[in-house]
This record gives structure tokens, C-alpha cells and sequence, in this order.
């Protein structure tokens, strides 16, 4: 928490930190359709 607000006190914006904690901590953005329908068959 403390990294953030040195960040955003450096003027990096909140998106721009959100975007270095996921490269930084090597997270894998998935997409996902939420307009599948419910009672869709999962083989």
C-alpha cells in the first residue's frame, strides 16, 4: 500500500500501477465471456 501511494505521489496514475503490479508479478490476464449462456454444455 505504501508502494502505491509513493507511486501516485510520483504521478504515475492508478492504471498505469495497476498495469506494473500484473507485469511485474507475472499474472496472466484470461479473457472471459459473460455472455455465455447459462445452461451452455462444459465438456
Amino acid at each position: 500500500m505504501n508502494e502505491r501511494v509513493n507511486l501516485l505521489r510520483a504521478g504515475f496514475t492508478g492504471k498505469e500501477i495497476e498495469a506494473l503490479y500484473v507485469l511485474l508479478n507475472r499474472f496472466e490476464i484470461v479473457g472471459v465471456n459473460w455472455d455465455e449462456p447459462a445452461d451452455a454444455k462444459t465438456d
